[in-house]
């Protein structure tokens, strides 16, 4: 479960899944709204669930195989969709399993930030207040 971001792959514009508990699947921004559900595969049952499959709800067809990957040394997991021609794409995991939203660490920057309130002028780096005209 959780909120996922679809890489499709060069040059394919990405996308946003939603997953429920129960393992609908949702494609935002898709009106057509196609039911599909993301199921334990019937070779992984009673394994460590890594290996699901996508099928359509309506009449069961198997859509992709589905693998879940631990990436970035444990703290994310990306969902690999490979279909039966071959095609692939990568779903990365945008939450944490409770559903909230992952910390994404920043790089070093020079870039100061000073926060202020409304009514209280900001101070430059030298010091100085700036003048009120």
């Amino acid at each position: 479960a959780g909120r996922w971001l679809v890489d499709r792959g060069e040059g394919e514009e990405e996308g946003w899944v939603i997953v429920n508990e129960d393992g609908d699947v949702r494609v935002l921004g898709e009106a057509s709204g196609e039911d599909v559900r993301l199921v334990v595969s019937e070779a992984d049952a009673g394994g460590d669930l890594r290996r699901f499959a996508l099928i359509q709800i309506s009449d069961k067809e198997r859509l992709c195989d589905v693998t879940l990957h631990d990436t970035d040394g444990g703290e994310g997991q990306e969902l690999v969709l490979r279909g039966q021609d071959g095609a692939e794409e990568k779903w990365r995991r945008t939450s944490a399993g409770d559903g909230s939203p992952k910390i994404v660490s920043r790089k070093a920057s020079n870039v100061f930030r000073r926060w202020t309130r409304e009514d209280q002028p900001a101070e430059d780096k030298s010091g100085a207040k700036p003048s009120s005209e």
